[in-house]
């Protein structure tokens, strides 16, 4: 009775709509959960930002506009606002505890150095912020992730190191690390306290990727989407350091294809190790298995290593060969 009853909990049960909002007169390109998922906000190519209950049929408001299309948004849950990017070349933050209509920070990237006033290459794609609300990143087709201080509304850094748009970006909860992803198929990890260079650059697509999803504090654990329709799950692991000896430590990876879409995946987001929900330009959405990791063990020599297990074993000789601050992949069955 009991392997029955755990069988019949691990069944997999299927979605039930719940709601639909109707308000934007354009295609939707960005929707965030906020305010412990009492509300969500969306944004729109029709340039206006809304902000909706969850709760009740009906009820929303606008929180404002751009002045040409808007296309993504960050949430921070501690600050109580949302930010947005668009084609106009300015990310906006706005209060979503009090629903002002009106802007509460705006900075545009014209003003920044990289760029001139009038270049179309300042375009915000992607954005991202800590739930602090301490820092705030941006891509755009420039090729350049600007972290930004939501404080002042001025930009603290530029990280230069792709070669084609940001379409993606992920911050720590400490404000410490940043992902970016872009259409030149490349994925990057940034320290912000080392900014000169990426600390990692991740190179297992062959085609642009499009979106990135953690719910992990560190970004350990990542997902990611492309223009080939392919989703992966990555896993990180930061092994083998000897400060005393000036040793930096190496980086494991551990890299699993989770689906192939039909289409570019523009949006994703992963439940636990549970399920992953991915939005591609089709108006469905799809919900697929998730893959955990194993657990990957560094051992001594290759006679340590067991003759059946679950678990994956590295001798300690292969990962000490890896180059610094490069990724040694390793697929998964």
């Amino acid at each position: 009775m009991q392997i029955k009853s755990i069988v019949r909990q691990s069944k997999v049960q299927p979605t039930v709509h719940s709601r639909s909002f109707q308000a934007h007169s354009d295609w939707v390109n960005d929707i965030i959960l906020c305010n412990r998922n009492q509300s969500i906000v969306t944004c729109s190519n029709d340039r206006l930002v809304y902000l909706w209950s969850t709760t009740q049929n009906n009820m929303y408001m606008r929180l404002g506009y751009h002045t040409d299309h808007v296309k993504c948004l960050a949430y921070s849950s501690s600050g109580g606002w949302v930010a947005s990017g668009g084609l106009d070349r300015r990310v906006m933050v706005w209060d979503t505890l009090e629903g002002r209509e009106r802007e509460i920070v705006g900075f545009s990237v014209s003003s920044s150095v990289f760029c001139h006033d009038k270049s179309p290459k300042a375009s915000i794609y992607a954005l991202a912020c800590n739930p602090a609300g301490t820092t705030i990143v941006s891509g755009s087709p420039d090729k350049v992730v600007r972290v930004w201080d939501p404080r002042s509304g001025k930009q603290a850094i530029g990280l230069t190191g792709h070669r084609d748009n940001i379409r993606g970006l992920l911050v720590s909860d400490d404000g410490k690390w940043v992902v970016s992803a872009s259409s030149d198929s490349t994925i990057k990890l940034w320290s912000l306290a080392h900014p000169q260079r990426c600390m990692v650059t991740y190179t297992h697509y062959e085609d642009s990727v499009y979106c990135l999803y953690s719910n992990h504090p560190d970004l350990d654990t990542f997902w990611a989407g492309g223009r080939d329709g392919l989703v992966t799950k990555m896993s990180r692991r930061r092994i083998g350091g000897d400060p005393k000896k000036g040793r930096m430590e190496d980086e494991l990876v551990d890299c699993v294809a989770i689906c192939k879409e039909d289409g570019p995946v523009h949006k994703l987001v992963a439940v636990d190790d549970m399920f992953v929900w991915t939005a591609t330009n089709k108006s469905n959405i799809n919900r697929w298995r998730d893959i955990p990791f194993r657990q990957a063990i560094v051992v001594s020599n290759r006679t340590a290593i067991p003759e059946e297990s679950d678990h994956v074993y590295i001798p300690a000789a292969s990962y000490h060969s890896t180059a610094k601050g490069r990724s040694r992949w390793r697929s998964q069955p």
